[in-house]
């Protein structure tokens, strides 16, 4: 008996923070993210957890920001799963000059860190998708 209460209590702890991981951030950083009129594309050096360093910054306005916004949109969002960041980027959009979302992505665990607006936590995407590749390389081609 106690050692089937041991094994049921190790396997809680063990999914519990996947469970408190999983919370999908509010749509309205996802596939309802309000119009965008400057987007920061940044190369970063991951750490183990989050961002070391920014590497490499580049800004879009208008159109173009328009356009990484409406490809951030068709990303297919799904629970969290881990946060290694390989490739290393990130994504800050705006709107009138305020930070609206602070976005860094990982292709190999297909997951997102919200540190803006207020530490949101993790979403999973499929970035091996058709829209997680066009988003992936666009993101390549931003920082040769």
């Amino acid at each position: 008996m106690k050692r089937t209460a041991t094994h049921l209590l190790m396997i809680m702890l063990l999914v519990s923070p996947m469970s408190v991981g999983a919370k999908n951030v509010p749509l309205r950083y996802t596939r309802r993210l309000p119009p965008v009129d400057r987007v920061e594309l940044q190369k970063v050096q991951p750490s183990e957890l989050g961002i070391k360093a920014v590497e490499a910054v580049k800004i879009l306005e208008g159109r173009e920001a328009a356009a990484v916004a409406a490809l951030w949109r068709t990303q297919n969002f799904r629970s969290s799963s881990a946060d290694c960041h390989q490739p290393p980027f990130a994504i800050k959009f705006y709107s009138h000059g305020k930070l609206l979302l602070y976005a860094s992505l990982c292709w190999e665990c297909d997951n997102i860190d919200f540190p803006e607006p207020g530490n949101l936590g993790s979403q999973g995407f499929r970035g091996s998708s058709r829209k997680g590749q066009e988003l992936l390389n666009m993101l390549r081609k931003s920082f040769p």
